[in-house]
């Protein structure tokens, strides 16, 4: 099996914490993994881009057009790597905006939510959209478990390749003990949301 999967988002969002804790669940299940991340100005809720190859790979850097999953913790911020994506590719996309400083400057302007889909329909294969806000506000949870919403959420498509007691597990290793029944309960309710498919 080869399977690549990319996270992107702003600094700030967990993307790291969720690259490590998929690329864990992976090596439970005894496949060859490796992750690399680029996040540059992430501090300052810059552009992230992070990768997990699985299986029959040998590097971090998946060749363009090869990604099989992509899950975009922040609206836009998946239009910036289109490259990587082909019709194969399945999207999980928040519906998270985080406005670059451009934006807020009024120099930019940030594209609707019709304009992305359209976008995105062209270079992708299916889309799941995902109110991740309303997911936390809904099941009392905080902000920063957004990124395990979304795990639940990627994993309830039915496109990752990886068990759920695989993924808890995972969870279980890479959060805090004070932090991981909170963890536990958002991988959860991913799993449980509504999602819409496009």
């Amino acid at each position: 099996m080869r399977y690549n999967l990319l996270v992107c988002g702003v600094g700030g969002q967990g993307i790291l914490l969720l690259t490590r804790v998929i690329g864990t669940a992976a090596m439970l299940e005894g496949y060859t993994v490796y992750t690399g991340e680029v996040h540059g100005m992430a501090q300052r809720g810059g552009s992230v881009i992070s990768t997990v190859r699985i299986g029959d790979v040998y590097g971090p850097i998946i060749p363009y057009g090869e990604t099989d999953m992509a899950i975009s913790l922040e609206r836009i911020e998946i239009l910036r790597h289109l490259k990587y994506l082909s019709q194969k590719t399945t999207v999980v996309l928040s519906l998270t905006e985080i406005h670059p400083l451009s934006v807020t400057l009024g120099e930019a302007e940030y594209p609707s939510l019709e304009q992305e889909i359209e976008h995105l329909k062209g270079n992708v294969g299916e889309v799941y959209i995902i109110d991740s806000y309303k997911i936390l506000k809904e099941n009392k949870l905080p902000t920063i478990t957004e990124n395990i919403v979304m795990l639940g959420a990627a994993f309830s498509t039915g496109k990752l390749p990886l068990k759920s007691e695989s993924l808890e597990k995972a969870i279980e290793e890479n959060v805090p003990q004070k932090y991981l029944e909170v963890n536990l309960k958002a991988f959860q309710a991913g799993i449980d949301a509504e999602k819409r498919k496009i």
